[in-house]
């Protein structure tokens, strides 16, 4: 079973309520390139998401905290919640970068003019069963287990 990740300031509600209001969030690295962040606001408190890719860090929000307010992992997240959306956001674009490489490896062979259609065809299967392989342990690792 993966190991939860723990960050003492953002983790519980009573943690953050103690941090000062802030424009910019507090951040916690999932994973290099990775991070949750917390934004205290005037009204409660808000979840980001903070990804570096292609030479560029991009930030977005990503739902509302559970400051005094139930979480439904939907639009109001728990710490939980906010790092299963990291994780599955990120695996997301793994995934779709796999696929891609796995389209344009296929239809190069496909140009290559010399090249039977099977071979095309086992390509492109082989490559979607190693991304759906990849996947399955990816979320049975962000989720503990449980998929």
């Amino acid at each position: 079973m993966a190991r939860q990740q723990r960050n003492a300031k953002l983790s519980t509600w009573s943690a953050r309520e103690a941090l000062p209001k802030a424009h910019e969030p507090y951040w916690h690295e999932v994973r290099h390139g990775l991070h949750v962040g917390y934004r205290k606001g005037v009204r409660g408190g808000t979840w980001w998401l903070r990804e570096y890719r292609g030479g560029k860090h991009r930030k977005r929000r990503i739902g509302i905290a559970d400051d005094g307010l139930r979480a439904d992992g939907v639009g109001i997240l728990s710490w939980e919640d906010a790092m299963r959306a990291a994780l599955a956001d990120q695996l997301a674009l793994d995934i779709a970068g796999a696929l891609a490489t796995c389209i344009t490896a296929a239809n190069y062979l496909r140009l290559c003019g010399g090249t039977a259609p099977d071979a095309v065809a086992t390509t492109i299967q082989r490559g979607a069963v190693n991304v759906l392989q990849d996947m399955q342990a990816r979320v049975r690792q962000a989720t503990g287990g449980a998929a």
